[in-house]
């Protein structure tokens, strides 16, 4: 049987000014959100996820430091652990650390990054994620593998989180979510394909029901201690929600500039999208809880943080 966890809510947050950072984290707070997401893209005009998760360390005492995700190919795993140790550490133990592969592919076209095959890049995750644990315990760490190699490093900061920071690791595929039912304490399910590429067909009740099996079949006996996240790619209050699941659809649709295949019906079903009355919501985040095990959702844009603000006050404590 599931256990049922409190919800918990993020939001990502993007910047464009020290001043707009501050007015945002005050923003996040008060609208009782408990944790900031950071992406990790070079091809688009995005803010050093490293220095944004110390930055928001520093403005609040309060909120989780989620990357989502830091990719992998980007930096040596050593260098991470680096990294995410000190974050931790000056957070005071409040560091969500998502960790991937790696999946857009102009982030590597336009670096220069070879971007190789899905399976080699999940096969390199999993020996960093092996490195990454190996540095955060208190034993010099020594790795043999066919991506890396670590000879008796014991040279950088502990984390206060022990064994070490909460680690989440998020996948639309068998393979992705399995290794994350695994290795992770924070399980993100997403729509997408197993090379990372957003699929709306999964964006059905029934398609992700399968994706909480595998991990359920993954896991084993440590089930219960993960936490399952979801990303919310649609949140709107209204009082007609056929016409808001209709203009979210031809809004994709353009967004895409193809048809996605899915009905109103779908995208009102959908756990990735909040539509209807407060009350409507609510109801429908129990229903994933209870359902699904699901209770950590995180708003894909700025946009919609304040629109479920309303929504966060009336479940927040449940």
């Amino acid at each position: 049987m599931t256990v049922s966890r409190n919800f918990r809510f993020g939001t990502a947050i993007q910047a464009s000014s020290r001043f707009d950072l501050i007015d945002q984290i005050r923003r996040v707070e008060q609208l009782g959100y408990d944790a900031v997401t950071v992406n990790d893209h070079v091809s688009m005009p995005r803010w050093g996820p490293i220095s944004m998760l110390a930055a928001v360390a520093a403005l609040s005492s309060s909120l989780s430091l989620s990357s989502t995700v830091f990719g992998n190919d980007f930096r040596h795993p050593a260098l991470l652990a680096n990294e995410a140790a000190t974050i931790d550490l000056i957070s005071d133990g409040r560091l969500e650390l998502g960790i991937g592969t790696g999946w857009w592919e102009p982030d590597y076209a336009q670096a220069g990054i070879p971007f190789e095959a899905p399976g080699t890049r999940v096969s390199r995750l999993i020996e960093a994620i092996h490195v990454m644990k190996g540095l955060f315990s208190d034993e010099p760490c020594t790795f043999s593998g066919k991506h890396y190699t670590i000879r008796n490093l014991n040279g950088m900061p502990k984390p206060i989180q022990r064994p070490h920071p909460r680690i989440l690791i998020g996948g639309g595929g068998k393979r992705m979510l399995s290794l994350a039912a695994r290795e992770a304490n924070i399980v993100s399910i997403n729509p997408t394909t197993k090379d990372g590429t957003m699929d709306f067909q999964t964006y059905s009740p029934d398609a992700f029901d399968q994706k909480v099996e595998w991990i359920r079949q993954a896991a084993g006996t440590r089930f219960d201690e993960l936490e399952l996240h979801s990303m919310l790619f649609g949140v709107i209050i209204t009082d007609d929600q056929q016409q808001a699941a209709d203009s979210w659809i031809r809004q994709v649709e353009s967004m895409v500039n193809a048809p996605i295949g899915l009905s109103v019906e779908d995208v009102l079903a959908s756990p990735y999208i909040l539509m209807g009355t407060v009350d409507q919501m609510v109801a429908k985040l129990e229903f994933c809880r209870d359902k699904y095990g699901v209770s950590y959702f995180t708003t894909a844009s700025m946009i919609s943080m304040d629109i479920l603000g309303p929504v966060i006050a009336q479940i927040k404590g449940k």
